[in-house]
């Protein structure tokens, strides 16, 4: 998919990228969760068509959630998005979105009007994926099961590019004002009925067997998800992290390679990159396409938004390791100019015969760059 996979040798069980929230913004009128976005004419009616300007409108219109825009039909069954929300620092309105359109990933993050999430597509948004190999092949888009649903789940479709997905979402719902969960079946990014390569020239039919799941664009992979706004518990200070649980059980022969990706696509305005050291609990300014075995953190020109990841260690093969990494746009990733910010954690022997549930913690946090640095000092290592 739209996304670079570099293993790296890391010490294990190291820290991985953080949180932040804004401590600007005008006063929240309710904590209650709201439809995302929803655009309206003069006559009250929504309005879900392109704009002639292609330029900022244009990436907006793509880019910029609306669930007024986007599908509610999975596959037999129709589902409403589900939005999350709570009140930070007492005067910023935090909310997420999962996305029927996206199977269940993450479509829209918002501190008051400003949106983090890039979300146009089946390929960008905040999401898990993964990958399966054997031997020194490495991953490959074409064995990559990934949450929002397929790479052909766009063609023949209109901006914004939030039609059904291939992924078979049978379960989300709001369990809190501040809780949601999810249950999916994922589909093969680059699915067996391509008539086209993937990234690097591979073609799904030299890894995709001929046969059921991967003959319906789909992977013998389920993924579980809870997202709660607030780590869960000892939220104090916290209201502005995004905790992620996420449980994948593999039905798939095992394979000798494997890891499993949880990415942020961000808009294009999160140009500027820091490194969080956690032994002086400080960041400092990098620059360009890194990977790193500390926490990342992608932010606006201006540092007053930015947002970082932090994979928890989880219930992940012996031997797997994570590390940050986070990529500049180029005409593959983020080719209408998205930045990303990704954790990943590579394991070995997953599948039947060898490990077949594997659970991740992600904790993801948003705001100015300070509250970002204390947020991930906060969380610890």
């Amino acid at each position: 998919m739209k996304l670079r996979t570099v293993l790296l040798t890391v010490v294990a069980g190291v820290v991985t990228a953080l949180p932040a929230v804004s401590s600007q913004a005008s006063a929240s009128t309710s904590p209650v969760p709201a439809p995302i976005g929803t655009p309206v004419n003069q006559t009250g009616k929504v309005v879900c068509l392109p704009p002639a300007d292609w330029n900022k409108p244009g990436y907006d219109y793509i880019n910029t959630y609306k669930s007024a825009c986007a599908s509610t039909k999975n596959w037999d069954r129709t589902f409403q998005d589900v939005t999350i929300g709570t009140e930070v620092d007492g005067r910023n309105d935090f909310r997420l979105t999962a996305s029927t359109a996206l199977a269940g990933a993450t479509a829209s993050v918002k501190v008051n009007d400003k949106e983090f999430i890039a979300s146009g597509g089946h390929g960008q948004a905040q999401q898990s994926l993964f990958h399966a190999w054997d031997g020194t092949k490495g991953p490959s888009e074409c064995y990559n099961p990934t949450q929002s649903g397929s790479a052909r789940d766009d063609d023949g479709q209109r901006a914004p590019f939030h039609g059904p997905s291939t992924s078979a979402l049978y379960e989300q719902k709001r369990d809190s004002l501040t809780t949601l969960t999810t249950r999916s079946r994922l589909a093969m990014y680059v699915p067996r009925s391509s008539n086209k390569p993937g990234y690097g020239g591979c073609w799904p039919t030299s890894l995709q067997r001929n046969a059921s799941p991967f003959t319906q664009g789909l992977s013998p992979y389920w993924l579980r998800t809870k997202v709660v706004i607030g780590t869960g518990s000892n939220t104090k200070g916290l209201q502005n992290v995004i905790r992620n649980d996420v449980t994948l059980t593999s039905e798939d022969r095992r394979h000798s390679g494997f890891d499993g990706i949880f990415v942020s696509y961000l808009q294009r305005d999160f140009t500027d990159v820091y490194q969080y050291d956690p032994a002086t609990k400080q960041l400092r300014k990098v620059a360009g396409t890194i990977a790193s075995a500390t926490p990342l953190v992608r932010c606006t020109k201006d540092r007053a938004y930015c947002l970082a990841l932090r994979f928890a260690k989880g219930d992940v093969p012996s031997g797997s390791y994570y590390y940050a990494m986070t990529n500049e746009p180029d005409s593959y990733n983020g080719y209408s100019g998205e930045y990303t910010v990704q954790v990943t954690s590579p394991s070995k022997n997953v599948g039947v015969g060898g490990t077949t549930t594997i659970r991740y913690r992600t904790y993801v946090a948003v705001g100015n760059l300070e509250r970002v640095r204390a947020t991930l000092a906060k969380l610890g290592s």
